[in-house]
């Protein structure tokens, strides 16, 4: 629940309940431990999320750092991939939820 607080914008809805929006993750800073890969035909993000994070739900960081809107990779482009990808490491540099 913590990752929503820090990320999602909070909503209070004319009940007055509260719900999370959209989750917005950080981009991460580049450093000399990322790797750059170029893509193939084959590729999506959600597969290249579970080989270098082993969890395909953080596609969603490989599309923000590469400012990419769709799981399907273009081929023959290079990826920028975060590595080693922590959020925490990365917390107090969040400033822009723009996509």
């Amino acid at each position: 629940m913590q990752r929503y607080e820090k990320y999602a914008e909070i909503i209070t809805t004319s009940e007055k309940k509260r719900r999370y929006g959209t989750l917005y993750y950080p981009i991460p800073e580049r450093k000399s431990s990322d790797l750059y890969i170029i893509t193939k035909g084959n590729d999506r993000l959600d597969l290249l999320a579970n080989q270098y994070y082993d969890d395909p739900r953080k596609w969603v960081i490989l599309a923000k750092a590469n400012r990419l809107y769709d799981l399907i990779v273009p081929p023959g482009i290079q990826l920028w991939i975060p590595y080693p990808y922590n959020p925490i490491e990365i917390d107090t540099k969040f400033t822009d939820k723009q996509f």
